[in-house]
């Protein structure tokens, strides 16, 4: 429904920010890192994510500096027991990078030192952002090893097999550990399904 936000600040306190826009207040909870990045006054642009709830029936705003902090957030809000409200909790108990570094090296005790999360509630935040973290660092790498030809044609064959977009990227990411990014097609297959 809304993707940003612009006007000028009105109120900004902690978790809490208070945008005129075009004389209406909009009422956005925001996390800490937010917080930091905006100025006390003036106009400012935001990102907006909107979650309507049931009981009592309203809508809530969030609102974001970096497209990164709202893409975890949505991420987080996905996995089961995390509300937006803990998922604000979360963001603002932690970098962006050293809270998916955590969870890429499945550090569950550095997971669950941030406010909001303990141990079981960190299995599944490892478990559910799995996927975000290998397209992170998908991202990373440069892109001649991500458009080779031999992986082109290894992720067209593991389609035809009948595999899913998600477990194509995951299986290839596996398959190149393996074998390396210079292995024939069949070789990253091979190496790929030893994985299913």
């Amino acid at each position: 429904m809304f993707n940003h936000l612009t006007g000028n600040i009105t109120t900004k306190g902690a978790g809490r920010l208070v945008l005129d826009v075009g004389g209406v207040g909009y009422e956005l909870a925001i996390p800490f890192s937010t917080s930091l990045a905006l100025p006390d006054e003036g106009e400012v642009t935001v990102l907006v994510h909107h979650q309507m709830r049931d009981r009592p029936p309203s809508m809530q705003l969030f609102a974001f500096a970096t497209e990164g902090e709202r893409a975890l957030f949505r991420s987080l809000i996905s996995v089961p027991k995390i509300g937006p409200l803990r998922a604000i909790q979360i963001l603002s108990g932690t970098r962006i990078d050293d809270f998916l570094d955590a969870v890429a090296a499945s550090d569950k005790a550095a997971i669950s030192k941030i406010k909001g999360i303990g141990a079981k509630t960190a299995d599944l935040v490892i478990l559910e952002l799995q996927e975000l973290v290998r397209e992170r660092e998908v991202k990373k790498r440069p892109a001649a090893a991500i458009d080779r030809p031999n992986i082109a044609a290894a992720r067209a064959g593991l389609k035809e097999l009948g595999c899913t977009p998600r477990a194509v990227s995951r299986l290839i990411e596996k398959a190149v550990a393996d074998a390396g990014e210079e292995a024939a097609p069949q070789d990253l297959i091979r190496a790929a399904l030893r994985y299913l």
